[in-house]
């Protein structure tokens, strides 16, 4: 009982801190996704259709009805570091359009990778793990200055994969 009182205090003590410092957090992801959105539904050349394809699912991977619980608090700033991410490579792109393509399939060709083997596996903390790295992969291909959470590399990726 004392150890519940405790536990019931340390909540009412933290909990308005967290709430707020999460609510900052979120605000900010959902009016970064609601900027990059409107920016990627802009027409364009097509020549820039797959990238603009390509930073659109990734959004919707990280942005989606439910995110912010179905991804946890701790992983909030890494969705905002994405989004950050993708907006390098928006705005990159008008000038490196062959370089961004070359390394849309180089990420593409990972994931596709990914996707085959995971799905022979049963669900685990390793996988969810890997498809966070591939995120990070993203990063540091198309937005080395945002800066990852880990090193990552294809390698890296790779030989993770295959000792599951």
């Amino acid at each position: 009982e004392a150890d519940f009182a405790a536990l019931r205090e340390r909540v009412r003590h933290d909990l308005p801190a967290a709430v707020e410092s999460i609510g900052r957090v979120a605000v900010g992801i959902l009016g970064d996704a609601a900027t990059l959105r409107r920016d990627l539904a802009a027409p364009v050349a097509s020549a820039l259709h797959p990238a603009f394809r390509d930073m659109q699912a990734q959004l919707d991977r990280l942005v989606y009805a439910g995110h912010l619980t179905g991804v946890g608090a701790d992983r909030l700033p890494d969705i905002a570091r994405y989004l950050a991410g993708i907006r390098v490579r928006l705005d990159k792109l008008p000038d490196r359009v062959v370089q961004d393509r070359q390394l849309m399939q180089r990420c593409l060709a990972l994931e596709h990778e990914f996707d085959a083997h995971a799905e022979r596996l049963p669900p685990s903390l390793a996988l969810e793990t890997l498809n966070w790295q591939l995120e990070e992969f993203r990063i540091a291909t198309f937005a080395q200055q945002v800066g990852t959470r880990d090193r990552v590399s294809e390698k890296r990726i790779r030989a993770a994969l295959y000792s599951l």
